[in-house]
């Protein structure tokens, strides 16, 4: 897997289950996207299904650097998931289920040979509104080519 891919990558890992794709496609960041546009999208997806998710920038991190002949350099890709619940639009999977759920959907072991995802870190917050912000980090081995 390229650096570019990993967004692309996560998402699909994620739609592959079925009940977090009944959930929605996940948002792909991007320094492009008018803020508010997005903002309102996932909000909207919020109040339908009760969850919204949006896949964070990409970092590359060569602390494990190593170069392998015909292969590239391969890096760490650092991203994060965060996802938006509304706990007061019935949705399942809910809570710490929909957090292993996502856990598992992006570590699972790709079927093309590739490294699979590791996930790093998790944090939780619930904002004044009640709705709960989820953030999962991940890091995946990539090539730089």
């Amino acid at each position: 897997m390229n650096l570019h891919e990993v967004q692309a990558f996560a998402a699909s890992q994620i739609m592959a289950v079925p009940a977090l794709a009944a959930l929605g496609q996940p948002s792909l960041y991007s320094l492009f996207d008018d803020d508010q546009s997005v903002l309102d999208r996932l909000a909207a997806q919020r109040r339908a299904t009760g969850v919204c998710m949006e896949i964070g920038l990409v970092s590359g991190d060569d602390s494990q650097n190593a170069s392998t002949p015909g292969r590239g350099t391969v890096l760490n890709a650092s991203f994060d998931v965060f996802i938006g619940e509304e706990p007061r639009v019935q949705h399942s999977p809910s809570n710490l289920d929909l957090v292993r759920q996502v856990i598992a959907a992006i570590c699972k072991q790709p079927g093309n040979h590739e490294p699979a995802a590791r996930c790093t870190g998790y944090d939780a917050a619930k904002n004044d509104h009640g709705v709960i912000l989820h953030v999962l980090s991940f890091t995946v081995p990539v090539r730089i080519t």
